[in-house]
């Protein structure tokens, strides 16, 4: 991910849904820890922020084996 979309994350979104950014700040190493450092050195952390990227698409994760509907 890179640092202007985790930052848009945070400002856009995560900022709104406090029972989702919460958790996910839970995950990093401390309170105030830099976030994009934890970006790339946190597992858990990446992990969570690739999630909450796709929490803001509208459409479904297209099943496993849909080539077409993954490649769109």
């Amino acid at each position: 991910m890179e640092p202007v979309t985790h930052d848009d994350i945070w400002n856009n979104f995560l900022k709104y849904q406090p029972d989702l950014a919460r958790p996910i700040s839970s995950l990093m190493t401390s309170p105030d820890a830099d976030k994009l450092l934890e970006l790339e050195s946190n597992d858990k952390h990446a992990c969570a922020m690739a999630r909450a990227h796709y929490a803001r698409v509208k459409w479904p994760i297209p099943q496993a084996g849909d080539l077409d509907a993954m490649a769109r």
